[in-house]
């Protein structure tokens, strides 16, 4: 993974890196560590907490590891979010388990929501939990999410398992402590990627100044605004 990732950041002036944590830049490496970019609406979204579980699962299988917990639970209300194909909008199991189809709005509605959250370990939908106070379980399935979940365990953000047995969650909610550290770095995050992208952008104009072109003013504060607008992105 580190291999493909050096590749695809050959002939950067500078590297941002997204962290759950704050912490300083490596220089050396051209490496910029910033907050996660989240999109408005989980920012701003109201939070409440209701008297369900939440998860987002991306391999339908998992529903059968969801299902088997939640036979022997069912005075504990789930709603997971699924990808299986051709699945109604909505699922419902009984009156105690349903199953929606992949809703941007309605899942940060249920997780904004929720008194605790189930997932695969996708850095935004994590990110999200941890700006909006949730705890968390994840159940990483390849080695992006499993450094995810290692990193969410440290900050204290989750706990890391190798299946949806919630037990382990509930157990984990009822001494889960909300930390603040990390809304207060996710609010700066659009300062601070900014502020790295036009550092960027100047110090290649500076670049091609020496080599006989340049950037007009115009042209610098275009550059940074279409970085900006291609550096959001999706990975549950």
């Amino acid at each position: 993974m580190l291999a493909f990732t050096r590749a695809t950041c050959l002939g950067a002036t500078r590297k941002l890196g997204l962290s759950f944590r704050k912490t300083g830049d490596y220089d050396e490496e051209n490496l910029s560590v910033v907050p996660p970019l989240l999109r408005d609406e989980a920012l701003k979204i109201q939070r409440g907490k209701g008297d369900y579980m939440t998860g987002y699962i991306i391999n339908a299988g998992f529903s059968d590891s969801v299902m088997q917990w939640h036979a022997n639970h069912r005075d504990i209300s789930l709603h997971f979010f699924w990808d299986k194909k051709d699945a109604e909008e909505t699922t419902q199991i009984d009156d105690t388990l349903t199953f929606h189809r992949i809703d941007d709005q309605k899942f940060l509605y249920y997780l904004a929501n929720c008194k605790a959250y189930a997932t695969t370990g996708g850095f935004e939908s994590v990110c999200e939990a941890m700006y909006m106070g949730k705890p968390a379980m994840m159940v990483p399935v390849h080695v992006e999410q499993e450094c995810n979940a290692h990193e969410a365990t440290l900050e204290g953000a989750g706990i890391k398992s190798d299946s949806f047995n919630m037990d382990q969650l509930i157990a984990f909610s009822q001494q889960y402590m909300e930390k603040t550290e990390f809304r207060t770095w996710e609010n700066g995050a659009k300062m601070m990627i900014v502020a790295r992208l036009e550092a960027a952008v100047e110090q290649y104009n500076n670049t091609a100044t020496n080599k006989g072109y340049s950037l007009t003013s115009f042209g610098r504060k275009s550059l940074v605004k279409s970085l900006l607008h291609n550096f959001t992105f999706k990975n549950y």
